[in-house]
């Protein structure tokens, strides 16, 4: 299960729960899902805009197009929750994502008495030195793992860490080789947010650490990897069984005479 929100403009690749948790019904319902089921693992990726430190550096001297202002800034070292007399449009925006940090911290909070939990941000974010990320940070013992992007499969060396209350975590944090392609920008709309590489070393540890707590993985056969969209696959997709061994068969493809 994931909690999403109903404007991330990513790729989905599994079933998302679209929850606002900047309201705080939302919050309950998220403690609610952790108190109905076994939980294992919750990872938090918080949208950073706001806590970004990109606009502190090489500032535009006047924005790309038309009637676009320059992004400004709106924390500092000083003031992580906002800096004092933002505009009113800025001003909302700083507090809609301090209440959505508040309430991550929340659920976090309870989550991390049972289960693995990390929370994901740039390294030099502003979110990290927020009140809320703090208390939890020490009333949690989380540690950090920083890695940078293009060890897993990034176009972009950018530095990213991780908390977590898990000691397997550690195994991401990479430093770049040098031996990759970098592009300025960032990653193009309806992209996944997150690389396969990265995926699988997040599932590689969270599977082991599974297995120690005494999960059992149910056995499968793994089936071959095929293309989506070939002629058998949108005959089983539209109801009809294909004929061959490319899907497995539910009906049998001939009579049986006993």
């Amino acid at each position: 299960m994931a909690v999403d929100h109903s404007k991330n403009v990513c790729k989905q690749f599994h079933q998302t729960i679209s929850i606002d948790l900047a309201d705080p019904d939302s919050v309950t319902k998220v403690l609610s899902l952790i108190d109905d089921g076994i939980l294992l693992y919750i990872h938090a990726a918080p949208p950073f805009g706001t806590a970004s430190r990109t606009s502190e550096r090489n500032k535009p001297k006047k924005p790309r197009k038309r009637n676009m202002r320059a992004r400004m800034q709106l924390r500092s070292d000083q003031y992580p929750h906002g800096l004092p007399n933002l505009k009113f449009a800025d001003r909302a925006s700083v507090q809609l994502a301090n209440k959505i940090y508040e309430h991550m911290c929340q659920i976090l909070s309870v989550a991390a008495r049972h289960c693995i939990i990390t929370i994901e941000h740039p390294k030099r974010s502003y979110m990290w030195q927020t009140k809320w990320l703090r208390k939890l940070i020490h009333e949690r013992s989380l540690f950090p793992i920083h890695f940078q992007q293009c060890m897993f499969g990034g176009s972009r060396d950018f530095w990213v860490t991780f908390y977590t209350n898990e000691a397997q975590m550690s195994a991401l944090a990479k430093t770049c080789d040098r031996n990759h392609h970098f592009t300025s920008s960032s990653a193009p709309k309806g992209k996944a947010a997150y690389t396969p590489e990265l995926c699988d070393a997040i599932a590689d540890i969270i599977c082991k650490c599974a297995s120690k707590r005494g999960v059992i993985f149910p056995a499968h056969s793994i089936a071959p990897v095929c293309k989506t969209n070939t002629p058998k696959i949108r005959a089983a997709q539209a109801g009809h069984q294909p004929r061959g061994n490319l899907l497995p068969q539910i009906i049998p493809e001939f009579k049986i005479h006993h």
